[in-house]
């Protein structure tokens, strides 16, 4: 045993451990060594990453010359590289080095100058960062519209083989880029979006591609926008109320997103006024053809260069379309193709195209389409004159929805031959003829539809209320002005600015393609009604006054009058008898018409001639105030943690909340007792989710789910009122309009 530990001390013995023991610690080294250094290189990458540029420069209009300075934020330490490009290019280590502060001049004509900028640092690139400034020393009194800096790298656009702007290599078997569709199409590329005043409104990473049919070989082609989180997982959507400034957009627009925007060159309209479609959506708007595309012109820079002036529009994608219905996206179907195509593809062609005298094909047919959606979208494309239609630009749409009609209704989209857009002198180009003279055998539904008098006289009766009022020459031509105006000094910019010599010729003549369009504005209503005595014998016209009431909404023809409307004056004819409605609120009832002081107690009234005066005549409705037993649902709102219901009481008597119920279950009606309180005639209580941190007020037992039916029931179980909740954002609350049947979604929770 000593032996063995002499042997063991043994100097030699010794050294050879110590050997060993340092070998083994070197190799552990490496090892740890490499690991670290395969987590630095991944750490590296993200902290570069998240590393940003810094801009010197806030403002982005700049009317005198200014110094831009570029710097890394604090992530870094000072051993780093900036690289920069000017034409929209991604900047890499092959790109300009910033070394000193760029020289942004500001000279008469106005430019924009857009810096894409990132840092190298330990050979590693940040993300990009791009600021677009406009240069000029009258910037600041330059625009009137929306501005759009799109950049992208310039081989995107203009490679003669891949580039989307290009005809390509394959012309010669019909096949040109800028008429290609599809992800293959879809080219990486930023957007960054200003109002007249230069605030920065959006910027975000986008997929950009070509929009349009045979306008996309004009000059400047129609551009797609897509925003999803492939391209930008910070920005998935637009999400800004681009469209909200259009009086005619309720302010439910303020909570919507896109997914999808369209900077449209205006289409056939790009060489006349470029304002047809803004007059139609906003017409169609009024009418009540919504889901409509909302319109609003934007100037358009692209990689810095002028591009020209195009009209955003949102598209009708099934997100978009879902957003305005306010339902999900796989709960709306849409149907694009001609007028039998999609009666065929959404299963009505079968009853469109029936008897419709035979009682039964009218039921099915109105089972399955809003006929009064289909009437008045015909009427209106045909007082338009809309002649690319519908072979073609022929939509439709349905939702899936508990609760709802889910019947077919008509989107309306590309009307730029509208009013006369070629200026055809022997008006070859005539929908009414073309449609109810000699109708072809795919485009027939509207003549065979008026084969039956009831629909006749519908159709009449709503041609007529349109000239009366919307379609006026009057309302076109202040709609006409206002629009026109919109663009008319970037008109006078595009003559000076655009590349393109056929576009600054199209500005030289755009005031007389605008007095062209009010001139058939104002004769349009002529022809229609030459139209409507050649195809219907329409006789003995007279004028009427309707006077509506409070408490009630009153229909005829195209038009809704709520009790906040004045009174609406127009004209109809005997031979097609008007028939006028009323729908009463909760807390009135029906009372009577008084037609020209004589007493009509019929709720549905149809005019007969034994009715009229040879002068000016007035239909009036009269409603009365009733007692009743319940409240009424107002108003919910259901989408953050703060849900709540108001209940209303809208008759002349007290009502006891404690003897009712709500409920989000149809199995369980009892599921919540109101409150032991009273509600006074014209008030209202808001009863909050059971989930709220709102304090001292009523709380009910549930939270409220988009689908849900809300219920309100007496003590027996019996359904006094209910509403079913639709999508709806933080933002948002549903509720009555005018505390009346019609449901409307409000921008901000009403208090």
């Amino acid at each position: 045993m000593k032996e063995k530990l002499l042997k063991f001390s043994n100097p030699r013995n010794k050294n050879w451990w110590l050997f060993t023991g340092a070998l083994v610690i070197f190799v552990l080294a490496v090892v740890l060594f490499t690991l670290t250094e395969e987590k630095d290189a991944g750490s590296l990458q993200e902290y570069v990453k998240n590393g940003s540029v810094e801009y010197s420069v806030a403002d982005t209009f700049l009317t005198e010359d200014t110094e831009l300075a570029l710097t890394a934020d604090a992530v870094y330490s000072s051993s780093y590289d900036i690289y920069y490009t000017l034409d929209g290019s991604t900047p890499d280590l092959t790109s300009s080095l910033y070394e000193k502060p760029l020289l942004l001049e500001a000279g008469d004509t106005v430019r924009a100058v857009p810096v894409k900028a990132r840092v190298c640092y330990k050979n590693t690139l940040s993300d990009v960062v791009t600021k677009t400034y406009f240069v000029g020393k009258n910037v600041d009194q330059r625009y009137t519209t929306l501005i759009a800096s799109i950049t992208t790298d310039p081989e995107n656009l203009y490679d003669p083989v891949t580039g989307i702007m290009m005809e390509g290599p394959n012309t010669e078997y019909g096949f040109k880029n800028f008429d290609q569709r599809g992800d293959e199409w879809i080219r990486d590329a930023n957007v960054e979006m200003f109002d007249e005043t230069g605030e920065k409104i959006i910027d975000q990473k986008i997929g950009l591609g070509i929009s349009g049919g045979y306008s996309a070989n004009y000059f400047p082609k129609s551009l797609k926008l897509d925003a999803n989180e492939i391209y930008d997982k910070e920005n998935p959507k637009f999400e800004y109320p681009f469209f909200s400034t259009d009086e005619t957009v309720s302010s439910q627009s303020a909570g919507r997103k896109f997914n999808h925007l369209v900077l449209r060159n205006s289409g056939n309209d790009l060489y006349s006024t470029l304002i047809r479609w803004n007059l139609a959506s906003s017409l169609a708007k009024e009418i009540g053809l919504t889901p409509v595309m909302s319109a609003r012109p934007v100037t358009v820079y692209l990689n810095g260069e002028y591009y020209g002036l195009l009209q955003m529009q949102d598209s009708y994608s099934s997100y978009n379309l879902a957003q305005q219905l306010h339902v999900e996206k796989y709960e709306v179907e849409k149907f694009e193709s001609s007028e039998r195509e999609c009666a065929e593809a959404a299963g009505y062609a079968e009853y469109l195209y029936s008897d419709l005298n035979v009682a039964s094909n009218r039921e099915h047919l109105e089972e399955l389409v809003d006929m009064d959606n289909f009437l008045t979208y015909y009427a209106f494309q045909l007082m338009v004159n809309n002649f690319d239609w519908p072979q073609k630009n022929y939509a439709a749409y349905r939702t899936n929805q508990e609760g709802a009609d889910n019947r077919v209704r008509f989107l309306l989209f590309d009307t730029d031959y509208m009013y006369n857009l070629y200026d055809t002198p022997d008006r070859a180009q005539e929908l009414f003829g073309e449609m109810l003279v000699y109708p072809e055998n795919d485009n027939n539904a509207l003549s065979n539809v008026l084969k039956c008098p009831e629909y006749e006289t519908r159709f009449v009766n709503i041609i007529t209320s349109l000239m009366s009022n919307i379609l006026d020459p009057e309302h076109l031509l202040e709609l006409i002005d206002r629009y026109s105006q919109e663009i008319a000094a970037e008109i006078g910019y595009m003559e000076d600015e655009s590349p393109d010599a056929e576009i600054r010729g199209v500005a030289g003549n755009w005031d007389s393609e605008i007095a062209r369009l009010k001139y058939y504005a104002k004769i349009r209503n002529e022809e229609v009604s030459d139209w409507l005595d050649t195809l219907f014998e329409v006789e003995d016209l007279y004028t009427v006054t309707m006077v509506p009431s409070e408490g009630a909404d009153l229909s005829f023809g195209a038009v809704r009058l709520t009790p906040e409307d004045s009174e609406w004056n127009g004209y109809f004819f005997q031979s097609h008898p008007l028939t006028v409605t009323c729908e009463t609120y909760p807390g009135y009832e029906f009372d009577h018409w008084e037609v020209n002081h004589r007493t009509v107690t019929s709720k549905d009234l149809v005019i007969s001639p034994d009715m009229l005066l040879e002068g000016d005549n007035q239909v009036r409705l009269v409603t009365r105030r009733i007692n009743g037993e319940g409240p009424v649902i107002s108003n919910v709102s259901a989408a953050s943690v703060d849900d709540w219901i108001e209940l209303y009481n809208p008759y002349t008597n007290t009502i006891k909340l404690r003897d009712f119920y709500l409920s989000d279950n149809r199995s369980d009606p009892l599921k919540y007792r109101c409150p032991e309180t009273e509600l006074e005639p014209g008030e209202t209580l808001r009863l909050y989710g059971k989930t709220s941190p709102v304090l001292n007020h009523y709380l009910v037992n549930f939270n409220l789910k988009k689908g849900e039916v809300l219920t309100l029931s007496d003590a027996d179980g019996m359904v006094l009122d209910q509403v079913t909740i639709p999508k709806m954002s933080a933002d948002e609350s549903y509720g009555r309009y005018l505390h009346g049947n019609t449901w409307k979604f409000f921008g901000k929770p009403v208090e």
